[in-house]
C-alpha cells in the first residue's frame, strides 16, 4: 500500500466527489451494483431511467471518468462495469488520510467561561426619564 500523505488536497480526488454529487448518478451507481449482472450497456441503463440516452451516456461518461467505472468498447457497444474493489479502496484511502491528518491537529480547547460560585452580578435598574435629563442639570 502507498504512504498516507500527510496533505488532504493530494489526496481528496474532486472528479471523484462530484461523480458522487449527483443524485441521478448515485442512483445509476446503485442501480448497477444491486443489479443481478455485473456489465451493462449505456440502452441498458436508459431502460431503467427516465432519461434521455445522450444523458444516460453521459452520466456513465462522468462515473467512468471518476474511476468508478471501468468501460470496455464491444463492437459498437460501450459495456460498462462497476470498479467495486477500487472503490472500497479509495475509501479506505480517504479513511486513513482524514485518521492522520485529524492525530496532526488535535480538537481545540472548549471556550465555556467557567461557572462562578458566589458571585453576584448586579441587578440594573431600570432607566427612566428622569436619569436621561439628569446630566442637564449641571
Amino acid at each position: 500500500m502507498a504512504p498516507v500523505s500527510r496533505n488532504l488536497e493530494q489526496v481528496l480526488a474532486p472528479r471523484f466527489f462530484k461523480a458522487l454529487g449527483d443524485s441521478t448518478r448515485v442512483a445509476i451507481l446503485n442501480w448497477m451494483v444491486n443489479a443481478a449482472r455485473s456489465e451493462f450497456s449505456v440502452s441498458e441503463v436508459w431502460a431503467e431511467f427516465p432519461l434521455d440516452l445522450s444523458v444516460v451516456s453521459r452520466h456513465l461518461s462522468v462515473l467512468r471518468g471518476a474511476g468508478i467505472l471501468d468501460a470496455e468498447r464491444r463492437g459498437r457497444r460501450v459495456i460498462y462495469r462497476v470498479r467495486d474493489a477500487w472503490i472500497a479502496a479509495t475509501f479506505r484511502r480517504y479513511a486513513r488520510a482524514f485518521e492522520v491528518t485529524l492525530s496532526l491537529h488535535p480538537p481545540p480547547m472548549s471556550r465555556a467561561t467557567p461557572q462562578r460560585r458566589g458571585v453576584r452580578t448586579p441587578i440594573r435598574k431600570p432607566r427612566t426619564e428622569q436619569d436621561d435629563d439628569a446630566w442637564r442639570s449641571w
